[in-house]
């Protein structure tokens, strides 16, 4: 494996042929062994990571509601435009090759071999009113769940 790391099985404890494993995020780990064996493959996968800009962003959430910070519709547009561009990124799939998929599940997009779905940091509306870690988490959840069924109705390639 090329990140130095080697398996080792846990019940003989003995080193695992490293060229016939595959890591994967345990919720992702159902959809891409679905994908591999109808001939989509998937070389990296991740599922959700927090930016450092969410972060910030929830501070700043904090000092507005706190009424420390207040600001104009205009300073709103430029905080949630610098926020959106390192979203909160839930789910991510590499393919090996440019599949032409004739459907996407809903809410990805697919940009030459990657698929991702972002979930959005904010709110619906227009005041900066940022999601609950809790909201973000049910999203995501949805959105693996709207993977795994579109995997499922997939052809084999």
């Amino acid at each position: 494996m090329k990140n130095g790391y080697l398996s080792l099985n846990a019940k003989t404890f003995d080193i695992e042929n490293q060229e016939n494993l595959i890591l994967v995020d345990a919720s992702l780990a159902k959809t891409v062994s679905l994908l591999n064996k109808k001939g989509y493959h998937v070389n990296m996968c991740s599922n959700a990571r927090i930016s450092t800009t969410f972060l910030i962003g929830a501070v700043i959430q904090g000092l507005i509601d706190e009424k420390i910070l207040e600001i104009n519709n205009l300073t709103k547009n430029k905080i949630k435009k610098v926020i959106q561009q390192n979203d909160y990124q839930s789910i991510i799939l590499i393919f090996e090759d440019d599949y032409k998929f004739k459907n996407l599940p809903e809410g990805f997009r697919l940009i030459g071999k990657n698929l991702t779905y972002y979930l959005s940091t904010f709110s619906d509306d227009d005041d900066i009113k940022f999601k609950s870690l809790i909201e973000l988490d049910c999203e995501r959840d949805e959105s693996l769940k709207k993977l795994e069924e579109w995997a499922n109705n997939l052809p084999y390639n």
